[in-house]
């Protein structure tokens, strides 16, 4: 972990086979998205809804971030289906 700032950045390593260092990964943003049950169609499936929160702190745990989104269920009119974190991360040669 690198500290830049005020913000931590999270790197990981990819090796090859022989433990030879190929790449970097850096986590360069984070975003936390709830998918609710809204219903169901004419065949009978269930359609989904989504709400996405853009800029989560990339070094937010996933327990936290799983906590934050049972908080938040109870203040949608809508079930919970699905708690997802999407990250973007940048490959860099090491």
């Amino acid at each position: 972990m690198y500290f830049i700032g005020s913000f931590f950045v999270i790197k990981t390593i990819i090796t090859l086979k022989g433990g030879e260092s190929m790449a970097g990964v850096l986590v360069t943003n984070s975003r936390l998205q709830l998918t609710f049950e809204n219903g169901v169609n004419e065949k009978g499936d269930v359609v989904f809804k989504s709400k996405a929160f853009n800029q989560v702190k990339t070094t937010a745990s996933n327990d936290g971030l799983y906590a934050v989104a049972n908080a938040l269920a109870p203040l949608q009119q809508l079930p919970l289906h699905a708690i997802e974190r999407q990250d973007t991360m940048l490959l860099t040669e090491m």
